[in-house]
């Protein structure tokens, strides 16, 4: 009865039809489904399908609460917060927003960030206090815990650097943010084209960038410590800066054809690459790009490459008259800078 509460309610494989969902939610929230009394709680506090009665939406949430479902207890304290169906109380607020710590820890975390409230001012001092944020700058208490980034839908920016000394291992993106989206615990654009920022201490040892991703952003792999393998889908235009900076144990990454531009420090400190390999397309490569890297013995660049080339696995400008970098892998004692060297 709850599934067809839902179908009825976003059109899956029937018209969309509040009132036909409402039916089927109140009626199986009466046989006790938990799922079901929280959902038929949302549509009198909506009015979807139903007349809006805040007094029901609080008694069913309440219900639903009491079962141990932590999604209707959040409920009640948005009720709480916002004086809907009942009266604004902020010893009941922290009495419930507890109990929902207890309930799912995570979740409530998540809502409660969410909805503004100040996490140190109520985990320290069990008051609630309010808070702001547009951007992340820094990680910090206010939106992460437990090695979860949380971006809420009212910022703007999010600095990736400010994740290089962090514990993040998951970030998570509101739905309603209109300026990012999540996949995989891995932060992107809205329209994900651009990877913004990889986790640093994510868990996993290879990675492989979405297909529709066309820009890895600046220090968006930066201080990976367990990456040891990475794989770049065909769309791929450019590697910004400082992008895989500091990539420690990463061993492997394939620059696709369509590559026109590596940025500065893209590579830098990246001490397990043994062989880099640069095509054709490529026409811009920053300072220190794979700088620093003491396992690199070959950077190659395809022979239709208008800018660059390589010789003896070291890489040049095309015409061989700037020496861009040298392979310092290679176990070589000596080494002869070529005569077209200016």
């Amino acid at each position: 009865m709850c599934d067809l509460g839902y179908m009825y309610q976003v059109g899956q494989g029937v018209e969309e039809d509040k009132p036909r969902s409402a039916f089927w939610y109140e009626k199986s929230a009466k046989l006790g489904y938990l799922h079901s009394i929280r959902d038929i709680g949302l549509c009198y506090l909506k009015g979807e399908g139903v007349p809006k009665d805040y007094g029901k939406a609080v008694d069913y949430f309440r219900t639903a609460s009491k079962n141990n479902y932590s999604h209707a207890t959040m409920d009640l304290v948005h009720c709480f917060i916002k004086g809907i169906g009942a009266e604004m109380n902020e010893g009941t607020i922290v009495e419930y927003l507890n109990l929902a710590l207890r309930q799912d820890r995570e979740r409530t975390m998540r809502d409660i960030i969410s909805n503004h409230i100040d996490v140190g001012e109520l985990i320290k001092n069990g008051s609630i206090k309010f808070v702001h944020q547009n951007s992340i700058t820094e990680v910090t208490e206010q939106n992460s815990f437990d090695g979860l980034m949380i971006v809420i839908p009212e910022v703007e920016h999010v600095d990736p650097n400010c994740f290089y000394s962090s514990d993040i291992r998951k970030i998570f993106v509101e739905k309603d943010n209109p300026f990012y989206s999540s996949a995989g615990g891995v932060l992107f654009s809205k329209d994900g084209r651009v990877l913004v920022r990889y986790p640093p201490h994510s868990p996993d040892s290879s990675y492989v960038v979405p297909e529709q991703v066309e820009e890895i952003g600046p220090h968006a792999f930066q201080n990976c410590r367990n990456l040891k393998n990475v794989i770049l889908g065909p769309k791929i235009r450019r590697i910004r800066d400082s992008a895989f900076d500091d990539c420690k144990l990463m061993e492997s990454i394939n620059l696709p054809d369509g590559l026109l531009l590596i940025g500065d420090w893209a590579f830098h400190g990246c001490d397990s690459i043994r062989r880099i390999q640069i095509g054709k397309n490529v026409s811009s490569i920053g300072k220190y790009a794979f700088g620093s890297c003491v396992s690199l013995t070959s950077i190659d660049v395809d022979s239709g490459n208008y800018s660059y080339s390589s010789m003896d696995g070291d890489l040049y400008d095309k015409s061989l008259q700037i020496l861009i970098q040298y392979a310092i892998g290679k176990k070589q004692r000596s080494f002869t800078v070529p005569d077209s060297v200016r």
